[in-house]
C-alpha cells in the first residue's frame, strides 16, 4: 500500500519567514547532541539490496522566497515535511512536470536504489543552508544530485553519508572528492546519489555557490515505531506470568 507524504519547503528567516523543527520521536539509536539520529555504518557503498525509493513530486514553488511544496508516497501514511533555504531557487526549478535531467538512469540506479527520479527538481546557485524537517521519522533519506560542479557540501554533525553512485548527466561527468562521513566536494560535473544512513526527523547541509546545481529528495521508508512504555510493561508482565505458570507445572 502507498504511503502519502506531504512536503512543504518554507523560506528561511533571511526571507522574513520562520520555521519549526519537530524533535525526533522514534530513533534507531539515541540521538547525538544536535537531535539527529543515525546508524554508524561504513560511509561508502554497501552491499544492501536495491529497493524502491519514494521520490518527491513537487507541486508548487516560490522561487524568490526559496519555498516549494510537494508529496511523497510511502505506504499510505501522510507525513508533513518542511524545508528552509537561506537563498532563493533558480528558474530551473520544475514543478508538475518531468525534468529531462533525470534521463540518465545508470547514474541514479545502484546497489541501494532501483528506481531513478522521474519528476521535478529544486535548483540552486547561491550558497546557503538547507534544512528539511519531517513530522514523522524517516529512514535513509536519498539525495539525487545534478551538476554539483566545484561545490563543497557539509552536512550537520551526527549525520552520515553513504556514497552510492556517480555518472553522466546533461553537462558531462564528474565525481565525489574529499569524502568524509559528513562532507564532500564535487569534481567536474557531479551527478549522482547519496544516502544518509539511519533514521531522521530532520536533515541539514550547507552548499557553496555555482552556476546552478539541482537536487531532489527521496526516502526508503519510515522508521519503525518504537513501542510505548505501556507496551513494554505489558510484555514484561506477560513474560512474568509465563514464568510463574512454568514453575507451577514443574512442581506438579
Amino acid at each position: 500500500m502507498a504511503r502519502l507524504v506531504e512536503i512543504a519547503f518554507i523560506g528561511s528567516e533571511a526571507w522574513g519567514e520562520s520555521h519549526t523543527i519537530k524533535k525526533v520521536s522514534h530513533e534507531r539509536n539515541p540521538p547525538p547532541a544536535d537531535g539527529l539520529a543515525c546508524h554508524h555504518f561504513p560511509a561508502f557503498v554497501s552491499s544492501v539490496h536495491a529497493a524502491p525509493v519514494a521520490w518527491t513530486d513537487w507541486t508548487s514553488v516560490n522561487l524568490a522566497a526559496g519555498q516549494a511544496s510537494g508529496t511523497l508516497t510511502i505506504d499510505g501514511t501522510a507525513v508533513a515535511v518542511t524545508l528552509s533555504n537561506t537563498s532563493p531557487f533558480t528558474g530551473r526549478t520544475t514543478v508538475n512536470d518531468d525534468s529531462p535531467f533525470w534521463t540518465y538512469p545508470d547514474t541514479y540506479i545502484n546497489s541501494a536504489v532501483d528506481n531513478a527520479p522521474t519528476g521535478d527538481l529544486i535548483s540552486l546557485n547561491q550558497d546557503g543552508t538547507i534544512t528539511i524537517t519531517f513530522d514523522q521519522t524517516v529512514r535513509d533519506p536519498i539525495l539525487a544530485l545534478v551538476s554539483w560542479n566545484r561545490n563543497h557540501v557539509q552536512f550537520a554533525e551526527g549525520m552520515q553519508i553513504e556514497y552510492l553512485s556517480s555518472g553522466s548527466g546533461p553537462w558531462g561527468t564528474g565525481s565525489f572528492a574529499n569524502q568524509t562521513e559528513t562532507s564532500f566536494d564535487g569534481v567536474g560535473d557531479l551527478h549522482g546519489t547519496i544516502r544518509l544512513l539511519g533514521d531522521y526527523d530532520s536533515i541539514s547541509f550547507t552548499h557553496t555557490p555555482e552556476n546552478s546545481h539541482e537536487f531532489t529528495l527521496g526516502v526508503l521508508g519510515l522508521a519503525p515505531a518504537v513501542p510505548e512504555p505501556d507496551a513494554y510493561a505489558m510484555l514484561l508482565a506477560g513474560l512474568g506470568l509465563m514464568g510463574v505458570m512454568a514453575r507451577r507445572q514443574r512442581k506438579v
